[in-house]
């Protein structure tokens, strides 16, 4: 059952549920709906309005402001010495006291401008000592439901594929991958949540895509 996974209790069991993960092998094979490759950084001076990007930079301020009654928004000012980003987290004013002047972080989200300022509403984030599972890289999305977030899904996935992938048998003859120049099951399986680069997704997709084609030919 997908509750052996540590961490994930009978709570997240029933969300996971919903998005129709019962069991390991139902999680090995739902794979991400799409991809965000954050593999390219660009300095703050050339980052635009309405980019999907990660950057880096270093806390220059922290302030919480109160627009309207009832409402709270964190403001974090980075800086990378070419330029300055404010990310905006909304009705999070509790993650003041993780940031301090000085600290480098990762920020990754969709750009926009607010009064002449470049900004990033509500981004994921990570300090850069950390590793960079959320923020840098090819990084998955998956199927999500009502209570379970992007970061819960990436995390315990990555737990799923160290796990269980490199046991998973595969059942095409080595025969035919070899004739077909295809990849192993378990190597396709890693790749495909968790993609090294580009090229590799491309051969893990190639992969299932023959899978499909060859198990229903058998049927047919």
């Amino acid at each position: 059952p997908a509750t052996d996974v540590s961490g994930v209790g009978p709570k997240i069991g029933e969300k996971l549920a919903a998005i129709g993960i019962q069991s390991i092998e139902d999680w090995l094979f739902t794979l991400p709906r799409r991809y965000d490759d954050y593999t390219k950084m660009l300095p703050l001076n050339r980052v635009r309005p309405g980019l999907i990007v990660t950057l880096i930079g270093t806390v220059r301020n922290v302030v919480v402001t109160r627009p309207r009654k009832g409402a709270e928004v964190l403001n974090i000012t980075i800086t990378d010495g070419t330029g300055a980003l404010t990310a905006s987290f909304f009705n999070q004013s509790y993650l003041v006291g993780r940031f301090e002047v000085g600290q480098q972080v990762v920020f990754s989200g969709k750009t926009g401008v607010y009064q002449s300022r470049l900004t990033m509403n509500n981004p994921e984030w990570e300090f850069v000592e950390q590793e960079a599972l959320h923020t840098r890289g090819i990084v998955p999305v998956y199927p999500l439901t009502k209570g379970l977030s992007d970061h819960q899904m990436r995390k315990f996935s990555r737990r799923v594929i160290e796990q269980y992938a490199p046991n998973v048998p595969d059942y095409m003859p080595e025969s035919v991958l070899e004739r077909m120049d295809l990849a192993d099951l378990s190597w396709t399986l890693n790749q495909i949540h968790f993609p090294d680069s580009l090229e590799a997704l491309q051969l893990a997709r190639r992969r299932l895509a023959f899978d499909e084609l060859i198990l229903l030919q058998l049927a047919v």
